[in-house]
């Protein structure tokens, strides 16, 4: 009888072990750029929400000059709810006003965020926009008839890689986006036709 060559028990195992290995790999890949999709797809959204958000504040600079001087004069962070029909707020709808009127903007402290001014999307992510006015300061310089508004208005949502447990804290949106531009009180003042 001759000796025929078969695979050992050891040439087994250590190829389970390079298939184990090969398979973690593959595996942590995979779940990585699912991670990287969904930081870019809730990127996209706070984005969105970010321009929506500039947008509402340009239109009311524009609608009323004192706007802008009269959220600097309060000196505060806002939080900026739902501004249109096609955001949704992941509370109640904000009370409106004497005139029937529901202002999406509140000041809102770091440590007590209302949920009527927190932002859903369509797959339940809650994002809290907040809009800061200052005056002057670079990269905004004032002249000597006019002054210029630094807007700031940042978008926070969170994930995995956030320590806050509590919504109710922005410390909890612990990822950013932020758009800032700056604007002159004369951008507010209509202009007479020609």
């Amino acid at each position: 009888m001759k000796y025929q060559g078969g695979q050992t028990l050891i040439e087994m195992l250590l190829a389970i072990v390079v298939a184990s290995f090969l398979l973690v790999a593959i595996t942590s890949i995979i779940l990585a750029t699912f991670t990287n999709i969904n930081n870019n797809q809730n990127g996209s959204t706070a984005l969105q929400f970010a321009q929506t958000g500039m947008e509402y504040i340009k239109t009311q600079a524009q609608q009323n000059p004192t706007f802008l001087n009269n959220l600097v004069t309060q000196g505060a962070n806002f939080c900026l709810g739902s501004t249109s029909t096609t955001e949704s707020t992941h509370g109640p709808t904000p009370t409106p006003d004497s005139n029937g009127s529901i202002n999406p903007l509140q000041q809102c402290a770091s440590n007590s965020i209302p949920s009527a001014y927190l932002l859903v999307d369509s797959i339940g992510q809650l994002y809290l926009r907040q809009v800061n006015v200052t005056t002057g300061g670079n990269p905004c310089l004032s002249g000597s008839s006019y002054t210029n508004y630094l807007i700031e208005v940042t978008v926070g949502w969170h994930d995995n890689k956030c320590s806050s447990s509590s919504s109710s804290s922005s410390s909890y949106f612990c990822r950013l986006t932020k758009l800032d531009t700056c604007i002159s009180n004369t951008d507010a003042l209509p202009t007479a036709g020609f």
